[in-house]
């Protein structure tokens, strides 16, 4: 018995389930404007550190959180892994993390600064209060 001997009605129709091709246009989607995504992180957080400082040199958290979307992306290319839906939010889960990261310790660093009066020192302190303040103990320094 072949196929054709089994003459199947004309009015069968298949078709792909709607979830399946909600994801695929939703991982191709997710893969093509990854760039896109990383450069609207990196605006709105200019936006953010100019509207609540009020100062353009504030900016400065964003070097270092250029340099580590950088080296993400350079240490993806050495490895070899392929750009997938989770590696193509790791630049703006980078961006966010790496932000609340540089501006705890330029907001730490202005405090000592403004307390110590001395840029070397208030570097050393504002660094060493954020590392005893990540660390779990029973007396954290504030």
């Amino acid at each position: 018995m072949t196929l054709h001997s089994l003459n199947p009605r004309s009015e069968l129709l298949c078709s792909l389930p709607e979830d399946l091709i909600f994801f695929t246009t939703l991982m191709h989607d997710m893969g093509s404007s990854k760039d896109s995504m990383t450069i609207l992180g990196f605006i709105m957080i200019f936006v953010y550190l100019v509207l609540v400082y009020r100062h353009l040199h504030v900016v400065s958290p964003l070097v270092p959180i250029i340099a580590i979307v950088g080296w993400n992306a350079v240490a993806m290319y050495a490895l070899g892994i392929a750009h997938t839906p989770l590696t193509a939010t790791l630049g703006s889960t980078t961006i966010g993390v790496a932000a609340e990261y540089t501006i705890l310790v330029i907001e730490r660093y202005a405090e000592e600064e403004e307390r110590l009066h001395n840029s070397q020192e208030a570097i050393q302190e504002s660094v060493q209060k954020i590392v005893l303040c990540r660390k779990p103990c029973s007396k954290q320094i504030v």
